[in-house]
């Protein structure tokens, strides 16, 4: 039998949102070395074989909606764009392909990895992308062909308390202005290894969001389902630490929030809230994400006030095949409905963070000044480097 597993309550929440504008994710590597087509063809089709989920196509309808391995491997291509709006072009969940790999020469080289956000998050990526290069490098691969969703671990873990997740509050950046559609992104990047980041970045976020509105910031971190898994998995399998800042909440009382969170097991335990996303019309999903858009941008409340991601790489396992990576970039999913996004990469050597708003949030320097203010917290914290959240 073929590989399939069910669509997710969060995936399918990710699809309705692929109505208003491509739902994408896409890793960047930068560096040096040759970009060999054939080469990474081979791999391409070498680790697309070991995990199924990186070509899959949406199959059925209501609850029924299903993942299937279209037996088609994430193809390669090679691009000359000088921007990286090519990033958002896009892909058709029905037709596939949902997962690609992209050449893109230049100073620096560029590889590029670009996914559906409904077929896998962060971590999946980095599951496929590793067993990329290894298949460049001639090591074994590592695969995975887990069916489990997000829900499986969610109910695995039970029920508990959990701050609460979907309570709008402030934007770091302020309330709507204008009538500008779309999404607007910065890159922050820095030499240093900015380990223990997480903290900082969500008290300056709040802090951000004070200036603008005296109340309570709700703040939401990803965190890797996959730690309560014996198992690889390409699956969306990112869970929510829900963080709740006063002026009263400092750097250490985050940490501490974040991982007695974790010592819980409580960053899944939204997606029980969320199963009853399983039985609505994808139209139905789209529908209700457009009217809290258009509720947000009323009232300048979102749920959450922002959102930030933090992972880190090795790049000597992003290189292989003549490629040599110095630099790993996330790109999130640039949706309207998102007040703030930060998803932070480190290195070895380097750390870079896309730090994206929707455009009614960005104007003014807005965007510019909250960037400089997240560039100062990520350069302290690559000095000092600490070992803990």
């Amino acid at each position: 039998m073929s590989f399939a597993r069910p669509v997710s309550p969060n995936e399918k929440i990710w699809l309705g949102a692929d109505r208003l504008a491509p739902f994408l994710i896409s890793t960047v590597l930068e560096g040096s070395g040759a970009l060999d087509e054939a080469a990474f063809r081979r791999a391409a089709q070498e680790a697309s074989r070991a995990h199924p989920g990186a070509r899959l196509v949406l199959r059925g309808f209501g609850r029924w909606l299903r993942w299937e391995d279209s037996g088609r491997d994430a193809p390669v291509r090679v691009v000359s764009q000088r921007g990286w709006d090519f990033l958002q072009e896009p892909m058709d969940v029905k037709r596939g392909p949902t997962c690609e790999v992209i050449l893109w020469p230049g100073q620096p080289q560029r590889v590029a990895i670009r996914a559906h956000h409904a077929v896998m998050d962060g971590g999946g990526m980095a599951t496929f992308a590793l067993d990329l290069f290894r298949a460049l490098r001639g090591e074994k691969l590592a695969g995975s062909s887990s069916t489990v969703i997000d829900l499986d671990v969610a109910r695995s873990l039970g029920k508990g308390d959990s701050a609460r997740w979907d309570v709008p509050a402030p934007a770091p950046t302020g309330s709507p202005r204008g009538s500008a559609r779309g999404v607007e992104w910065r890159r922050i990047s820095l030499p240093g290894r900015a380990r223990g980041a997480v903290a900082p970045v969500v008290r300056a976020l709040a802090e951000a969001a004070w200036e603008h509105a005296q109340a309570l910031v709700r703040l939401h971190v990803a965190a890797d389902l996959r730690r309560h898994l014996q198992e690889a998995a390409t699956a969306n399998l990112v869970g929510v630490i829900s963080l709740e800042v006063t002026p009263e909440t400092d750097e250490r009382a985050l940490k501490k929030q974040m991982l007695a969170a974790l010592r819980a097991g409580s960053e899944a335990r939204h997606l029980l809230d969320l199963a009853r996303v399983r039985d609505a019309p994808l139209w139905a999903v789209a529908f209700g994400i457009r009217r809290s858009l258009a509720r947000s941008q009323r009232t300048g409340l979102y749920a959450p006030s922002a959102a930030v991601s933090f992972i880190e790489i090795d790049e000597a396992t992003a290189s292989g095949g003549g490629f040599v990576a110095e630099r790993v970039v996330g790109i999130p999913p640039l949706a309207e409905f998102l007040a703030c996004i930060v998803d932070i990469v480190t290195t070895r050597q380097a750390t870079d963070a896309i730090v994206a708003v929707p455009a009614c949030l960005a104007g003014d320097g807005r965007l510019d000044a909250l960037c400089a203010r997240l560039e100062a917290v990520l350069t302290r914290a690559a000095r000092s480097g600490p070992a803990h959240p």
